[in-house]
């Protein structure tokens, strides 16, 4: 499915994994195309902003495409 992993800042240049944005609607069998997916929804959404939308929109338009928030997530590590 596709997702993106969302970092929160802690400390000067510090970051460290916070939560998951997972579209549970969509399911690939390729890693690749769930990738690609996620990129260009996310993509989409800041683009939404940087042409004068706000958070919000940003948010909405992920919400709408199908991506909810996931806490407490485990990474899949190769």
């Amino acid at each position: 499915m596709p997702s993106a992993l969302c970092y929160k800042q802690t400390t000067g240049d510090q970051c460290h994994e916070y939560f998951c944005l997972a579209n549970t609607t969509l399911c690939y069998d390729d890693e690749i195309e769930a990738t690609s997916k996620a990129e260009s929804d996310l993509n989409e959404a800041f683009g939404i902003k940087a042409s004068g939308g706000s958070e919000i929109d940003l948010a909405m338009t992920l919400k709408d495409k199908g991506y909810i928030k996931i806490d407490g997530f485990q990474r899949a590590i190769d």
